[in-house]
């Protein structure tokens, strides 16, 4: 018979290469829970204690960080591996350790009655990355992502918990570089809108509604649930054309001092459309501007000059003064060497950041840190596969996996491994024991 060396129950120096195991020890080690853990402790009193609370949700952490989409599947891993019971604080010596189904059950339902106290491990791993994390929040990339209910639509009779009653048919449409609709998909769920650190790649705020709520009108929402200091320190926000609104991008530089980048839709069938209050000078709808010749009748692109932060508006030069461009009209155009066009002539083309500039289209890259994100919390954490139903169940499995995944980046910045802050499934050997 081979001998196959183990590693002891109780000696962690033996865990510091077994992965998961690792990362929920560093997830742990990480998260300030203890005022939730007295909450639910208070609120079970002198009732019966057969499997301890804190106990229970380490190892239901446990569940998100191995990828267990149902409880049988974490109680299967539990029965079988006693590091883990060990690491999560189960009694070793007890003949039936892990929780029953129900247990699991009921402390969900219990974690459900304490959004707050949930919200505020959620609000202190973001004040701690913030201290940690130079520039953190100073780039926010927002947007939404549908995920389907693990239940078909209600129905008027009475819920049993078998179907889902909260959720909403959400849309999603699908369109060519012309605009043109291609397809159209129709989705029974929720949404889940997402701001994330541009940077880092890490979430900074959530909202979770039905899948028929309006990403534009959330929109608002999500940017005032976003901590007030990285309100304070973020520059740019940016976002696909799904939120390509002058409200939106007007509101965001008049209140928060943000430049949107956003996106823009193509809202005319014009090609170039007049700007007001302007003789002869035309924009499309990328921010381009154009001056009209008074003599030839041919437009020329402006050159843009940057945004005026005191006058809030965008400052184009005449190409023929600044691009060298042969004009027959220079010496005699009334135009001058410069224009100015405000923000309010249309805030959803001219923006603070200019749509046209090459700053722009910088930024506008960093968005994709939000699909990223997106697809983590389907992949990583198996919102592919799930099996909830209801919106207070869908918020709280969501705000476990963005604790979990806020808890690991803290980890790894704390054990000087920060290059692995977006990494959940690998990470250099930790020195758990002297953790």
């Amino acid at each position: 018979m081979a001998n196959i060396p183990q590693p002891s129950l109780f000696c962690y120096q033996n865990v510091e290469n077994l992965g998961d195991l690792e990362r929920l020890d560093l997830l742990l080690k990480t998260l300030d829970d203890e005022q939730l853990m007295q909450t639910l402790e208070k609120r079970r009193g002198n009732g019966r204690d057969d499997y301890p609370i804190r106990a229970s949700w380490n190892s239901m952490l446990a569940g998100i960080v191995f990828g267990h989409n149902t409880i049988e599947a974490l109680r299967r891993e539990l029965s079988r591996n006693g590091q883990l019971r060990d690491i999560c604080g189960f009694d070793p010596l007890k003949e039936h350790p892990v929780p029953s189904s129900n247990a699991y059950t009921n402390l969900l339902k219990s974690l459900m009655e304490y959004p707050a106290e949930v919200a505020g491990i959620f609000q202190n791993l973001l004040e701690c990355l913030a201290r940690e994390l130079p520039g953190f929040g100073q780039r926010i990339a927002i947007d939404s992502k549908v995920i389907q209910s693990a239940a078909n639509s209600g129905s008027e009779n009475k819920p049993d918990g078998r179907r889902d009653t909260d959720g909403g048919w959400a849309t999603k449409t699908y369109t060519d570089k012309n605009g043109k609709i291609i397809k159209k998909t129709t989705i029974f769920g929720y949404k889940v809108h997402l701001a994330v650190d541009a940077n880092y790649e890490l979430p900074i705020a959530r909202i979770v509604t039905p899948g028929n709520d309006n990403d534009m009108l959330e929109a608002y929402n999500l940017v005032d649930a976003c901590p007030s200091k990285a309100l304070e320190k973020c520059e740019y926000l940016s976002a696909d054309k799904g939120y390509d609104c002058g409200d939106f991008k007007l509101w965001l530089w008049k209140e928060h001092d943000i430049r949107a980048v956003v996106d823009t839709r193509n809202m005319t069938q014009l090609e170039h459309s007049p700007v007001e209050g302007l003789d002869r000078i035309y924009y499309n709808q990328q921010g381009e501007v154009f001056c009209k010749c008074c003599k030839g009748g041919e437009l020329n692109k402006m050159c843009n000059r940057g945004f005026e932060k005191d006058r809030d508006s965008i400052k184009f030069g005449c190409p023929a003064h600044h691009q060298g461009l042969t004009c027959p009209a220079s010496g005699s155009c009334p135009i001058g060497k410069s224009i100015r066009i405000g923000l309010e002539k249309d805030p959803r083309i001219f923006m603070a950041l200019p749509r046209d500039s090459y700053k722009w289209k910088d930024e506008y890259k960093k968005r994709t840190s939000v699909e990223r994100v997106n697809s983590r919390l389907d992949v990583s954490f198996g919102f592919e596969t799930h099996y909830i139903r209801g919106l207070k169940k869908m918020q709280m499995r969501v705000d476990l996996a963005l604790i979990t995944m806020l808890g690991t980046a803290l980890g790894y910045v704390k054990t000087k491994q920060p290059h692995y802050i977006r990494s959940l499934v690998k990470s250099e050997s930790i020195k758990i024991s002297a953790a």
